[in-house]
């Protein structure tokens, strides 16, 4: 588990059906943290594009993020925040499908992003940023 940790898992949002998503761990040491901040990537740019400032999203390319499928976006303001155990127990019964770390440039661009989230709390904003940028 890294900052930039990725993988695949089934996920229901409120309004939408379960399907397999993608999931980014944000927090700078997540293996140190006892709650993750995760994002997730859609591929309904279009509709994130109209309800969210540009500056909260994370635009990815296939060319940019092998593992991904079809073009997506991170909208950074829709975070998700898990107890790391609960992740490790989904990890230990296999629901989970690791993918390869988000690269350096892609996660710089989130950590941009976060920095100016209105949604977010310090205390989230630390786990992803550090003391000193939060």
């Amino acid at each position: 588990m890294v900052s930039g940790g990725a993988f695949r898992k089934a996920y229901q949002f409120a309004s939408e059906r379960e399907k397999d998503r993608f999931f980014f761990i944000l927090n700078g040491i997540p293996l140190e943290d006892r709650h993750l901040v995760i994002v997730t990537a859609t591929t309904q740019i279009n509709k994130r594009t109209r309800v969210r400032r540009s500056e909260v999203l994370v635009r990815l390319d296939v060319s940019d993020y092998d593992s991904l499928e079809e073009p997506s976006v991170i909208d950074c303001e829709s975070k998700i925040v898990w107890d790391r155990e609960f992740l490790l127990a989904e990890i230990d019964a296999h629901r989970v499908q690791p993918l390869k770390q988000l690269p350096a440039q892609i996660m710089a661009e989130i950590r941009m992003a976060v920095r100016v989230c209105k949604t977010w709390s310090a205390d989230e904003k630390r786990l992803v940023l550090g003391e000193e940028e939060a």
